[in-house]
């Protein structure tokens, strides 16, 4: 038998690489690469047992490892099987079992957790498998178990991916408190006060909690172990206290009923916003974590200024290069928990700028849609803090400009036009007073900024490049959101603007035409029919 035998146009399935390779084994155990670099290896030394599957016109083999894991390569035909059996056999030792799948196309049956693998079996046949180290999130919601994926750098090239799956646990209708049972009391006894039955966790919730415990979202691998927890940390969104904890690669993030995990490649950046009496620490992910049908690519906690904190660090655990900032215990405000982020993600903090609101704050109150927030212009973003937050890079912004900020109204418009997006992005209902501060800080970045409204301003309107500038300038003017009353943005003042222009509430009327030289004359007589 030759000491390598090689397979080509091979998948790795569970988190696919997207794109097929070639798989070799030796020796030393199995390889896989494909064209992008991407790389599987699986040493002798670790392989426990190997499964072989057909799906539907392929085949497929199931490698499990001493560690608990497990790795599938797809893409194999039917006359491999004798191939790789003959060559594990001889220099693994480990023998290739037939594994079939269920073909009934049966939804409902059993589950079996082995191995860190979730296995649903219908028909006392393996119907499809999980494997748990793949899980960022499970939760119970009544009789439903629901399991959300991770999302990393592995699957962003994959244009269909399942992010959620959702198993419906039927109650056990067995399952009662002790104290359930009536009783009876007879003539002339008091009654006994009824003691609180005890709350019993349903199926679904014993159902969460084994997975829970085979998988790191629980607690840490010893791949990844604890490095600090911070307990308590009000979140803006998503909305709720929950508990911080940091891995060596990983952090999660726990609430009732919410776990969220996200390795730490997944963040983009950091952000520490200030106002009077809260501090905002962002968290920016791609890809975001999920909760059902809704992504949050921005994690917002809201930290007062007045909060002290006293956090213990397992510094050994800790990777070198984390370890810079840190200490066994650190004490201070929140600017200490941004330090023990920082300092364990080792991800960069975006700069805020230099501005200034006319109530000396580093953010403008203002609305996006039906959503009341505060905008933050930042160095090189302008960050909107609400429920719906936004980071808008500045050279992504082809014009801003300026509405609605005339005598009549007390607040202000600020409409901008992306450069890759035909819609604009809205922000209304800010205060008169931070035009002149906002519009300055904006103009100094480097934006086109038009304000034909208030011309003493002092900030020119950019000359457009086509010859139909009146139409443009129409169009652009023209803002469909602002007066849907579905996105609740309409407002009585804007019928103000376009009909009235006197303080005496009287209707302007269009001057009269060129041919009507004569003041007072006669109308024409009516024609006789």
């Amino acid at each position: 038998m030759a000491e390598t035998v090689q397979f080509p146009n091979i998948f790795v399935s569970g988190k696919v690489k997207g794109v097929a390779g070639t798989l070799q084994i030796n020796k030393t155990g199995f390889a896989w690469k494909n064209s992008l670099g991407h790389k599987v290896n699986v040493l002798a030394t670790e392989l426990k047992k190997a499964f072989w599957f057909h799906v539907g016109p392929c085949c497929r083999i199931a490698l499990t490892l001493k560690t608990g894991s497990f790795v599938r390569f797809e893409g194999l035909n039917t006359r491999d099987r004798e191939t790789i059996s003959a060559y594990i056999a001889s220099n693994f030792k480990v023998q290739l079992e037939n594994k079939e799948l269920a073909t009934k196309g049966w939804n409902w049956g059993k589950t079996q957790v082995e191995n860190k693998i979730l296995s649903f079996l219908s028909d006392n046949k393996v119907c499809f498998e999980v494997p748990l180290g793949d899980l960022s999130s499970v939760k119970s919601d009544k009789n439903d178990v629901i399991l959300q994926f991770v999302q990393d750098e592995t699957t962003k090239t994959i244009p269909e991916l399942m992010v959620e799956m959702k198993l419906y646990v039927p109650p056990d209708l067995n399952a009662k408190s002790s104290s359930s049972s009536p009783k009876v009391v007879e003539e002339g006894e008091e009654p006994e006060e009824e003691e609180e039955e005890e709350e019993l966790p349903t199926a679904s919730e014993n159902f969460k909690n084994l997975l829970l415990t085979h998988t790191t979202i629980r607690s840490g691998s010893s791949s990844s172990p604890l490095i600090t927890s911070i307990p308590a940390i009000n979140f803006f969104t998503p909305r709720g206290r929950l508990d911080l904890e940091l891995y060596k690669t990983s952090f999660v993030f726990r609430g009732k009923g919410k776990d969220y995990q996200a390795p730490y490649s997944s963040i983009l950046a950091l952000s520490f916003l200030e106002i009077s009496a809260n501090n905002y620490l962002v968290v920016s992910l791609d890809p975001p974590i999920r909760q059902g049908n809704t992504s949050y690519q921005h994690l917002i906690a809201s930290l007062k200024r007045s909060d002290q904190y006293n956090i213990e660090i397992a510094v050994d655990v800790a990777a070198d290069e984390q370890k810079e900032d840190l200490e066994a215990t650190m004490e201070g405000g929140p600017e200490t928990i941004l330090k023990i982020i920082k300092s364990i993600t080792r991800k960069p903090l975006l700069k805020n700028g230099s501005f200034q609101s006319d109530a000396q704050e580093k953010c403008v109150r203002s609305s996006y849609k039906v959503n009341d927030g505060h905008l933050f212009p930042m160095e090189k973003y302008l960050f909107f803090v609400s429920k719906v937050p936004m980071m808008i890079a500045y050279d992504s912004i082809k014009l801003v400009s300026v509405h609605r900020l005339s005598k009549v109204n007390q607040s202000f418009d600020l409409k901008l036009q992306l450069k890759d997006d035909p819609a604009p992005i809205t922000f209304s209902s800010i205060q008169k007073t931070e035009s002149r501060n906002l519009i300055k800080f904006l103009g100094g970045r480097g934006l086109n900024i038009s304000s034909d409204e208030d011309p003493s301003l002092g900030v020119a309107a950019p000359k457009l490049a086509d010859d139909d500038d009146d139409s443009e300038e129409e169009d652009d003017d023209f803002d469909p959101d602002a007066m849907s009353d579905e996105d609740g943005e309409y407002d009585e003042d804007d019928d103000d603007d376009e009909y009235n222009s006197g303080d005496d509430g009287e209707v302007d009327v269009p001057p009269a035409d060129d041919d009507d030289d004569d003041d007072g004359a006669a109308p024409p007589p009516k024609k006789r029919l």
